[in-house]
């Protein structure tokens, strides 16, 4: 990838942090530059409850691959001292700003200490070049200190979108986890492993060194394409295909890719795309084969890799949206929220009233910028 200078190095110093170094907020556009933050980063993420999904090599992955950066968008990573950092993206011509990648990640937020969002208040309150910000899958300790703390200072916020992802306790006994899923789950199961069996030897296999994904990757995305995720699966998306493919040597690299497999007479029949991350477990690419869907081969696959994962991990994150298939597994969810805010700037002040009138004047005001601001 071209390593463009987008806009030159910047830091600021927040007023409330002036004495002290290490709440000072820097900018950085360069692709170079943000390569050499890469070890400070780590630090974060060992830190963070949510820090491979926020972490560098996720975030230069997201960069590489971004639509809207090589369409004229400007990458905008800001660090606050060593002891947080964020990567967002600005669009100059609609001037909005928004994570770094708002399609592919799940879980957003400021990697490393929370008390940084002070910060990053300051920063974004001085700067007059943005007129609303879309961050989205916040955690709730992030949209408190937003509401509350950016709004003293001027910068109003609106909750645009909740979101409750399902994740399952791994840190009981097994009867313990069991405990959460649904009394049809937990009946059908013996039935469906009792279908799997009369196929052929049933084994789990986990991937994690870069040396061997090169034919399991493609295994599996085969086998994600064959089924009903046809036409929108991993591989009939060439950007979507090298995101993932590359993520998974990135993860491997750091020690932190998980790549399931429940294979029937050595052939694959179902994966599950995770990421380790602390005492956590993330799960973001799953595939099946549907020939065999009366043996459900994605819940066997679930079910021993939930067995396999208990001891190692506290928790295992669905991630995505909530769906009633979801529910079955557990019934504790993890609150996320998209949050707009406004600036002080004319435009920030049309999409305030923009986004908090009637429908009806809405539309009125929706013409008149049309025409008017941009």
């Amino acid at each position: 990838m071209p390593e463009p200078v987008l806009r030159k190095s910047a830091e600021v110093r927040t007023p409330e942090f002036a004495s002290a170094n290490d709440w000072r907020v820097r900018e950085t556009a360069n692709w170079r530059a943000f390569l050499r933050q890469r070890r400070a980063w780590s630090r974060l993420e060992d830190a963070d409850r949510d820090g491979a999904l926020l972490g560098h090599d996720w975030m230069a992955q997201c960069w590489k691959c971004c639509r809207e950066i090589r369409r004229g968008e400007l990458p905008l990573v800001l660090t606050i001292g060593d002891r947080a950092a964020m990567a967002l993206r600005h669009n100059l011509k609609t001037r909005r700003i928004c994570f770094l990648e708002e399609r592919r990640s799940q879980r957003l937020d400021l990697l490393g200490d929370p008390r940084g969002w002070q910060a990053l208040g300051v920063y974004f309150r001085a700067r007059r070049d943005w007129d609303r910000m879309d961050l989205h899958f916040l955690r709730m300790a992030s949209v408190e200190c937003i509401l509350t703390e950016w709004r003293e200072l001027g910068l109003h916020s609106l909750v645009r979108g909740r979101i409750a992802q399902r994740r399952i306790g791994l840190a009981g006994s097994w009867e313990e986890v069991e405990a959460g899923f649904s009394p049809y789950l937990k009946a059908n199961f013996r039935r469906r492993w009792k279908r799997l069996r009369a196929r052929g030897d049933v084994r789990l296999t986990v991937h994690e060194k870069a040396d061997e994904l090169a034919p399991v990757l493609r295994e599996c995305f085969r086998l994600e394409q064959s089924g009903w995720k046809s036409g929108t699966a991993i591989a009939d998306d060439r950007e979507l295909h090298r995101f993932y493919r590359q993520l998974a040597y990135r993860m491997a690299a750091s020690g932190r890719l998980r790549l399931f497999c429940l294979r029937v007479d050595g052939r694959a029949v179902a994966f599950e795309y995770c990421i380790a991350s602390g005492r956590k477990l993330y799960a973001l690419k799953i595939g099946y084969d549907e020939e065999l869907g009366t043996a459900s081969p994605g819940v066997v696959l679930r079910w021993m890799l939930l067995q396999a994962a208990q001891g190692d991990y506290d928790w295992y994150e669905f991630l995505g949206d909530d769906a009633p298939w979801k529910a079955e597994w557990t019934p504790a969810t993890e609150a996320l929220r998209h949050v707009r805010i406004y600036n002080r700037t004319p435009g920030g002040l049309y999409w305030r009233a923009r986004d908090q009138v009637p429908p009806m004047v809405n539309g009125i005001l929706s013409a008149w910028g049309s025409n008017r601001l941009f």
